[in-house]
């Protein structure tokens, strides 16, 4: 706890040299930059009647996660995170950033420190200008953001709670913009597991690989997107092979405003973990999900979501995701999950939401379970 105190002063400290009233401007000072925000709020939980899943879904959020027990019901506050961003240039062509989350376990956060991004990039004068960065990144995949607040909904989907997808990647990766309406991401990292360390016992001598291409259209503001990526890593050694046990998946994902306050959003995600041949009797695990997320701009300070998220695994013996998607291991999942949210602009910086949620679950051995919750969260950018 006093490491929370001491770090919400150093942030409170900071945004006070940041603004004097604007909470969009920042302190700047030879090439410095310090921005962040902060994640509090409250959540209501009511699981299902199986403990497999009571809770697997919802409690790996974070925001929901205070009942786990059969048909357990419970109420907390949270605080999600305080997260400090800091960024530095050097010239036109040079520039570090660190993003470092603060937290506490003991109330609700994921705990007291987590480095989510912390690398450099270089301007390479080729083309149309290439960006080369290295070091600790933020996954270029999928429709949910790592940053719970520049998502439309508070809690977000099991496609990012149970890893199907990278969050975030230690490594290198090239960007390049064709025009302004295509560009590309492509990378090499440890793995497709968020590790940064790269000499581990889960390590290979082969990188992840993955890509993402994008195509963006419309005005500023309201700009769609629309992105394809690909990737493929060996996240399992396998002994005297350089080349381990293979991960893939391809990922669709979109944001396509239809007018300008009605926004479709979404994604489409395939996944096959292959078997662990080191283990008699593995068999391989594929595992397939989608998001719909509709948003629509009420006002200048009101929004609303409703948004749907689909995950079906099918999961043999003893595969090599054990780890990666704990409860998918044996057997059949189904999940359903169900959010409608709303949103309201306080001020610039300071926004709060709403949202409920329901999750059901259907998996090979388990009672089908429903589960409800209730969350609220005050957001505030500096």
């Amino acid at each position: 706890m006093k490491k929370l105190i001491l770090c919400l002063t150093v942030v409170a400290a900071i945004h006070g040299m940041i603004s004097t009233g604007h909470a969009e401007e920042k302190y700047v000072a030879g090439g410095f930059e310090a921005s962040g925000h902060i994640n509090t709020g409250f959540g209501f939980n009511q699981v299902g009647k199986d403990t497999i899943f009571s809770g697997a879904t919802l409690g790996r959020d974070g925001w929901t996660g205070f009942a786990n027990a059969v048909r357990d019901t419970e109420f907390g506050f949270l605080l999600d995170e305080v997260e400090l961003d800091l960024t530095k240039t050097f010239g036109e062509n040079i520039k570090f950033r660190t993003d470092i989350d603060f937290g506490d376990a003991t109330i609700g956060s994921f705990g007291a420190l987590r480095l989510e991004q912390a690398y450099v990039t270089s301007n390479i004068a080729a083309g149309n200008g290439v960006e080369l960065l290295f070091g600790r990144f933020d996954a270029p995949i999928g429709f949910e953001s790592v940053d719970r607040n520049d998502n439309d909904t508070i809690t977000r989907s099991s496609l990012f709670n149970f890893n199907i997808r990278p969050r975030t990647l230690t490594g290198v990766k090239l960007y390049y913009a064709f025009s302004d309406a295509v560009d590309l991401h492509f990378y090499l990292a440890n793995n497709l597991r968020d590790g940064i360390a790269a000499f581990n016992a889960d390590s290979t001598i082969i990188p992840a690989i993955g890509t993402r291409v994008g195509y963006t259209w419309g005005e500023e503001g309201t700009e769609s997107t629309v992105g394809l990526s690909v990737a493929a890593s060996p996240e399992t050694p396998k002994a005297g092979k350089k080349l381990g046990i293979l991960s893939y998946l391809g990922d669709l994902d979109w944001n396509i405003w239809l007018t300008d306050a009605f926004a479709l959003g979404g994604e489409g995600i395939f996944r096959i973990n292959s078997k662990n041949s080191l283990i008699a009797g593995s068999t391989k695990t594929t595992l397939f999900g989608g998001i719909l997320n509709l948003n629509y701009v009420f006002s200048d300070v009101w929004d609303g979501t409703l948004k749907y998220a689909l995950l079906r695994s099918n999961a043999g013996g003893s595969p090599i995701d054990a780890f990666d998607h704990v409860g998918f291991t044996v057997g059949k999942g189904l999940l359903h999950e169900l959010s409608l949210a709303g949103g309201y602009q306080i001020t610039d910086g300071a926004k709060f939401k709403a949202e409920y949620r329901a999750d059901y679950t259907k998996y090979t051995g388990a009672l089908k379970n429903l589960s409800h919750a209730v969350v609220g969260q005050m957001e505030y950018a500096f």
